[in-house]
């Protein structure tokens, strides 16, 4: 009797397999129960495979994340003032922030920052990142109504809505109250931004 060969997984298959067992486990048991070794098993792989791909399972489970939930659409506020826009842009980060640090993936976010370097965390706010993208149009749009001169604000500046919501997360465990955003916005960003009129 002719035993049939068993072709292995590989690349973009295998990769699909791991992400489903992982987002199937997910809405199972919920992030602090997820282990890498349930998802092996279910995936028919090993954790050295996983780990090979996937470092750590904060990094597996933002991948599921990705492939599984569409991204929420970021809209940039317009409401006629730099502080209502502001506020806005921030309350829509915070919605979103909600959703991660809660019911089956609460430990999430607080596990991707203590993955993240501190360098990384505290560098340079790179190009990339879509938060300091869109100040840069609430800025912009307020300069044209004559709030501020944009040109006068360093890179420093810039960077200054997003470190200060990486502290809140931080320090409030990815549970950022919204009466804190507004006093963001009003005690420091505003008389920052506004200082260059």
């Amino acid at each position: 009797m002719e035993t049939q060969k068993q072709t292995r997984r590989r690349g973009e298959k295998l990769e699909n397999t791991i992400l489903t067992a992982a987002w199937d486990q997910l809405n199972k048991v919920g992030y602090k129960d997820l282990t890498i070794t349930e998802i092996a098993s279910l995936a028919g792989t090993n954790k050295t495979t996983i780990y090979r791909r996937w470092p750590n399972k904060s990094l597996l489970v933002v991948s599921a994340f990705s492939k599984f939930v569409p991204r929420p659409k970021m809209h940039i506020p317009n409401s006629g003032n730099l502080r209502d826009d502001l506020v806005k842009l921030f309350e829509q980060l915070v919605n979103q922030l909600e959703f991660l640090t809660s019911g089956k993936f609460e430990g999430l976010l607080l596990d991707r920052l203590r993955d993240t370097s501190i360098d990384k965390v505290f560098g340079r706010v790179d190009e990339n990142n879509a938060l300091q993208k869109f100040i840069v149009i609430i800025l912009q749009r307020a300069e044209k109504r004559g709030e501020l001169k944009i040109n006068q604000l360093s890179q420093r500046v810039l960077e200054l809505p997003f470190l200060l919501l990486l502290n809140e997360v931080i320090s409030t465990r990815g549970i950022v109250p919204k009466e804190s955003l507004t006093e963001i916005v009003d005690k420091i960003l505003l008389p920052v931004f506004l200082r260059s009129n």
